[in-house]
């Protein structure tokens, strides 16, 4: 079945984001 697949590449998609996320909210907490 995709299912598995379908649910790594989502987690993988998710975690990508939170990082991302992560960054930019770290980098603008530098600035101010």
């Amino acid at each position: 079945m995709m299912i598995p697949m379908l649910l790594a590449m989502t987690g993988l998609f998710l975690l990508f984001v939170g990082m991302l996320g992560v960054a930019l909210y770290a980098e603008n907490r530098k600035r101010r």
